[in-house]
């Protein structure tokens, strides 16, 4: 289901006179959720909170209403306010990892889960962006053109108009290699828009979808001048074209028809559970759903392993002790909101300074839509 993206377009036109539950669906750190899942069991009504958290969906005081979003504890609960806060608390914790130190003076051990770790990070073996010099045209291409082909997806609400377009995505690869400053612009095919407001709704379903594909790039070779690292602005041009359309015909659209047809997919998709992806280590894109989970938890034991040092000061006072780590994977694979709590603020700077290291992570989906996911896991500090 890929609708989500639109939903929220839709609360505006629900018709007056409805009895109607607003809210908010919120993560502990009290940012919005956007694409979470209402359900009211009561009606059998449901809806999705937009990219501010907010919602409104079909209701009563006395309903019984159920919000889920991937990543978080679900709740059920009955409506005693038609203005509602929901907040939801993580539930994607990992397995604990164990990392230990010998305490004598200049000796040092690294023990993570008796993992064996090697020389080549697995995330730079299964990336053939970095067998490629961004220089060489055509290896940069027929690479790009398959991570495009890989992601690629059409905004359903565009599918069901037959619309088409040809969306120009600007981008910055930075001197670390580090996709930066998405931005796209999408002409439409085959569409003439009777007010603004519709044409608004369609071109950023385009260039949501285009740049997402960009934004998921992983880590590239930076382009290089004299010997020295620079930022390369880039432009990839991406075609949304569908095979059975007529070349020059042509539709109107509007806003009403744009309600019309954001009514009929959520009907269309009512009663379906949205297909939801975790996020995804590199290197573990290739295997099945079920077995991402635990390729991810391996490849994070490898990481603390790789880029743990047990601070010094903690193994001469002997400090030892578990550190709980939160922290959020976002829309980009982007790694940020990094907490932490234990015994010692040393460990804790420690647990913090490994997980900022985490490289771009491909990011989880509702939908289809790319969403932010957190994550948690403790890391135990032993000395032998």
């Amino acid at each position: 289901m890929k609708n989500i993206l639109f939903l929220f377009l839709f609360i505006p036109l629900i018709s007056i006179g409805q009895t109607t539950i607003k809210g908010t669906v919120t993560d502990s750190f009290n940012s919005p959720l956007p694409g979470a899942s209402i359900y009211n069991s009561s009606n059998q009504k449901s809806s999705t909170s937009n990219n501010i958290g907010a919602f409104i969906i079909n209701g009563a005081i006395g309903d019984v209403v159920t919000v889920s979003r991937l990543g978080f504890q679900i709740q059920t609960f009955k409506v005693s306010d038609l203005n509602i806060q929901v907040q939801l608390n993580q539930d994607t914790e990992l397995e604990e990892v164990v990392i230990m130190s010998m305490k004598k003076k200049g000796l040092k051990k690294n023990k993570t889960n008796d993992i064996n770790l090697s020389e080549n990070d697995s995330e730079e073996i299964n990336n053939p962006f970095l067998d490629c010099d961004i220089n060489d045209n055509e290896c940069f291409q027929n690479t790009l053109n398959k991570h495009v082909s890989d992601n690629f997806y059409y905004p359903q609400l565009a599918n069901y108009f037959d619309i088409q377009a040809m969306v120009n995505v600007n981008y910055t690869i930075d001197k670390n290699g580090v996709v930066k400053n998405v931005s796209s612009n999408a002409a439409l095919i085959g569409v003439a828009f009777e007010d603004v407001d519709s044409k608004k709704i369609i071109s950023d379903a385009f260039e949501k979808a285009a740049n997402s594909i960009i934004e998921s790039l992983p880590k590239i070779n930076p382009s290089i001048v004299d010997g020295i690292a620079v930022d390369n602005k880039l432009r990839t041009p991406i075609l949304y074209r569908l095979s059975d359309i007529e070349k020059g015909s042509m539709i109107s659209i509007n806003i009403n028809k744009i309600a019309i047809g954001l009514d009929f997919l959520s009907k269309l998709n009512k009663g379906n559970s949205m297909t939801e992806k975790v996020p995804v280590f590199p290197g573990c894109e290739k295997l099945s759903e079920i077995k991402k989970r635990g390729c991810f938890q391996e490849k994070m034991n490898r990481h603390i392993a790789k880029h743990f040092r047990y601070p010094e000061i903690a193994q001469k006072k002997g400090i030892q002790g578990k550190v709980y780590v939160q922290f959020m994977i976002g829309k980009d694979g982007s790694i940020s909101g990094i907490r932490t709590r234990g015994p010692d603020k040393n460990l804790e700077k420690e647990a913090k300074r490994i997980i900022s290291l985490l490289p771009k992570i491909k990011p989880g989906e509702i939908g289809g839509i790319k969403v932010r996911v957190p994550f948690s896991m403790p890391i135990a500090f032993k000395l032998q």
